[in-house]
């Protein structure tokens, strides 16, 4: 009798019931929007600094971070690397050496970071040949002269294309100064801008001659896990006890700006749905007592037939819970069409400058990503919030006489 006495009492009134729905809904749906795309763009900006900037891990000879200078450089680094590589969880690793330099075009100069690599060892770890377009050349690939690679933003900058000539310049690791002439073969871009106009890479024997070093003398050994990023921490730890005069680094260290960033936006979220949950509990507590304004005879006359306070307490929150089911089944259906239209197309977003100067990296379009975790939390929370909104008017409900609701 109670459910049945709900279900009409709802339907006697369809524009409340609407309105009480609709506002649980765009709270759902609103909710789990923002957090899907911070969560998308982290997602996002973590993935694309670790495969083509830091990848997992990073081991450095202990002082290479005090002046970045040519010299502090790691030894027997191919033993090395064969003992990382027979690690668990580990993946790949590959050598590279690092030095800060200028690049020379018929246009102009700029400061960049030159990067020796080995090219089928470094695709392992960083798929920088993925992030060449096609027509934009390819990565150290049937190139007959020496070779470069460099971002788009870079090449912009000098006037470079395919074949376009350009000359680096940097220090040896006896403080001498070098000066040779490298060939365009490829052009990249990725998300983080800054990354892109700084960082070229050209083979690591060609820049090992160049800057003094040996074969097996390298500045930077990167790891990629077989796990997520989340695990290296766990293998910092166990190649910090192995190997306790070398510098590991978790991708988190070297670019600690992404953890400022996700913090921020966690942050962000958290106040999005504090005022999504106040806007809402705001809402049913309107409308409920605006429930109770307009049905006090009502109310009244079912106490005086002889319903006691737990059966109209019942009924009342019979009509919640009815509200609440069918705005969650209906935010749910919203929110998979939304987010699957989405994760197939992504949302396009605009540039920020300010972002870019950072080091953050920007994307032309954010994916949208939804954990259960998350969709369980914000909906459970919601419809506890919007339970507990109703308690207030339910409570004003029980006061009233039924002499007096007689009398309206």
């Amino acid at each position: 009798m109670i459910l049945k006495l709900a279900i009409i009492n709802l339907m006697r009134n369809k524009k409340r019931s609407f309105f009480v729905i609709a506002s649980i809904i765009v709270g759902i749906t609103g909710g789990l929007f923002g957090i899907s795309l911070a969560t998308g763009y982290v997602n996002q900006l973590v993935s694309s600094v670790i495969r083509y900037e830091t990848a997992d891990v990073l081991i450095h000879e202990n002082h290479f971070f005090d002046y970045m200078e040519p010299s502090a450089y790691i030894l027997n680094s191919d033993q090395l690397i064969k003992n990382i590589v027979s690690e668990k969880g580990i993946k790949a690793a590959t050598a590279r050496i690092k030095i800060n330099g200028f690049i020379r075009s018929a246009l102009t100069t700029a400061n960049v970071e030159i990067i020796g690599v080995d090219p089928k060892k470094e695709l392992l770890v960083f798929p920088i040949n993925e992030a060449i377009p096609a027509g934009k050349g390819n990565y150290f690939a049937d190139f007959t002269r020496t070779p470069i690679v460099i971002g788009s933003i870079l090449a912009d900058q000098l006037g470079a294309n395919i074949n376009s000539r350009l000359v680096i310049s940097g220090q040896t690791i006896n403080g001498d100064f070098f000066s040779s002439a490298f060939w365009v073969c490829g052009i990249y871009s990725i998300d983080n801008k800054h990354f892109e106009k700084k960082s070229v890479f050209i083979p690591i024997d060609e820049l090992a001659i160049l800057s003094g070093l040996k074969v097996d003398e390298v500045h930077e050994i990167a790891i990629s896990l077989e796990k997520n990023y989340q695990s290296s921490d766990q293998i910092v730890s166990e190649l910090e006890s192995a190997y306790p005069n070398l510098k590991i680094s978790s991708w988190s260290e070297i670019r600690p700006e992404i953890e400022v960033t996700k913090s921020y936006i966690n942050l962000t979220q958290n106040i999005l749905i504090t005022i999504i949950l106040f806007a809402i509990s705001l809402g049913i507590i309107n409308i409920m007592l605006l429930v109770v304004y307009e049905r006090k005879k009502e109310f009244g006359m079912l106490r005086a037939l002889g319903m006691n306070k737990v059966r109209i307490f019942q009924m009342i929150l019979s009509e919640i819970i009815i509200l609440l089911l069918l705005a969650l089944f209906i935010s749910t259906l919203i929110n998979y069409s939304v987010l699957s239209f989405f994760d197939q197309h992504g949302v396009p977003v605009w540039t920020v400058e300010d972002v870019n100067t950072l080091g953050l990296g920007t994307v032309e379009r954010i994916y949208p990503v939804l954990r259960w975790q998350q969709f369980s939390f914000v909906t459970g929370l919601i419809v506890v919030i919007s339970f507990l909104s109703s308690i207030i008017p339910t409570l004003r409900i029980l006061k009233i006489r039924p002499t007096e609701a007689m009398k309206n």
